[in-house]
């Protein structure tokens, strides 16, 4: 008897490989690619003062004046850059991985998905010789082609921002839809003059979002390996003498 008598045996625990989500692979690689581009992540509420036909009613939120789950994360994005701009924070560059929300087939239950939203506000910050830049249509542009990039999709931009439910918040001349394909999957531009004016905001903000899992199912490029250089790279200064004449 004794528990020093008992064999010292390890126990055996199964060890199961975890598989990788590709969501969730996603949405990091995406928060990456907007950190390493100077933005700041935002974690805004899934609720919206306002909705259309096809968002979410709920029974019982928690202020009477948020009663709807938003359809859209630029919309967030955009009041989250309103309150900012009132309290003084004149430079805004913010982003957003997050689900929205809409009725169902038939209005039951309901439908979510994840989405990347973009906004910058005011004048950014440029190089120490050169005059800061405002927020405009490129800006935003510069974004989209880094997501792409990264994700190696090839994509292509059609001017305007289609009829959509969001499309009333762009610019119509300084705007493009996203696609991928036959398939849109996202919106950006300036945006609209007179949702700016409502909100009584005077610097120009940029606007953008993207639907995520639609860009998961895309075909991604496949990688390209070279080998290694055999010798070290070295830059040479030239001087050459002209003759005048």
């Amino acid at each position: 008897y004794g528990f020093e008598k008992l064999p010292t045996v390890p126990p055996a625990l199964p060890a199961l490989p975890v598989r990788e989500d590709t969501l969730v692979r996603t949405n990091t690689q995406l928060r990456h690619t907007l950190v390493g581009l100077g933005y700041d992540e935002a974690l805004t509420f899934s609720f919206a003062p306002s909705g259309d036909a096809t968002a979410v009613v709920l029974s019982n939120p928690l202020r009477d004046e948020e009663k709807w789950l938003r359809t859209s994360l630029a919309e967030s994005l955009l009041r989250t850059v309103v309150y900012n701009l009132h309290h003084q924070n004149g430079r805004l560059d913010l982003f957003e991985v997050g689900r929205v929300f809409r009725r169902g087939e038939g209005g039951k239950g309901f439908d979510q998905e994840y989405r990347l939203g973009v906004v910058s506000a005011g004048a950014g910050v440029g190089h120490w010789a050169q005059a800061t830049r405002t927020v405009d249509y490129y800006a935003v542009k510069g974004v989209i082609e880094s997501v792409m990039r990264e994700l190696r999709v090839d994509w292509k931009l059609e001017t305007g921002p289609g009829a959509g439910p969001e499309a009333g918040m762009y610019h119509p001349a300084r705007s493009a839809r996203v696609s991928v394909g036959v398939q849109v999957v996202g919106t950006f531009g300036e945006a609209h003059p007179a949702v700016l004016a409502e909100a009584k905001v005077t610097v120009p903000v940029a606007l953008a979002e993207l639907s995520i899992e639609k860009l998961m199912v895309a075909t991604a490029r496949p990688f390209k390996a070279s080998a290694i250089a055999q010798f070290p790279r070295a830059d040479r200064d030239l001087a050459l003498l002209v003759n005048g004449d």
